[in-house]
């Protein structure tokens, strides 16, 4: 009785596995793929790949929300707005809000959502705001490590009283 069940067991099991192999993609996977093809596709609609990418979004799509956050950015399907793609992730949204903003704990805020994201430009500008204790607390070492990380990897030449820097990665 017990192989009776175990065997049974086993082939339920194989079923359902393939049962899942079968299934190719998650709703949210679905709405992402809808929503690239219609912002692509020869039925191009943005309106509606933002529906789709905000839906996917909601379901926790990852491809999903940097798509949204890139409409955001952009206007594309919807209203310009780029405290919303700052705040879905989108790296350059954070780094033209650090610039533009008037409120300056926003300002470090966003530039340092920019920094954590990796733009280059946003490690900058905090580095020169710590340099020179302007919106934050003066600190030397902390600019220093900021600057150390725009200047990784770059090799500085001087020629005729011009200086510029060349990545080596």
């Amino acid at each position: 009785m017990s192989v009776c069940f175990g065997e049974c067991l086993q082939s339920g099991m194989k079923t359902l596995l393939k049962g899942m192999l079968k299934q190719p993609f998650t709703e949210a996977e679905r709405l992402y793929r809808m929503g690239v093809c219609l912002k692509k596709g020869d039925k191009r609609n943005l309106r509606d790949a933002f529906q789709k990418f905000k839906e996917a979004s909601g379901i926790g799509h990852q491809e999903a929300t940097k798509e949204l956050a890139e409409c955001y950015f952009h206007g594309r399907g919807c209203e310009r707005d780029i405290v919303k793609s700052a705040e879905l992730g989108n790296s350059k949204a954070a780094l033209e809000l650090g610039t533009i903003t008037e409120n300056e704990s926003e300002c470090v805020r966003y530039l340092w959502m920019a920094s954590d994201s990796g733009e280059m430009d946003a490690n900058l500008r905090l580095a020169e705001i710590y340099r020179n204790g302007r919106i934050v607390d003066k600190d030397e070492e902390e600019s220093k490590r900021l600057f150390g990380i725009v200047t990784e990897g770059v090799e500085f030449q001087r020629e005729n009283g011009f200086e510029w820097g060349i990545n080596q990665e």
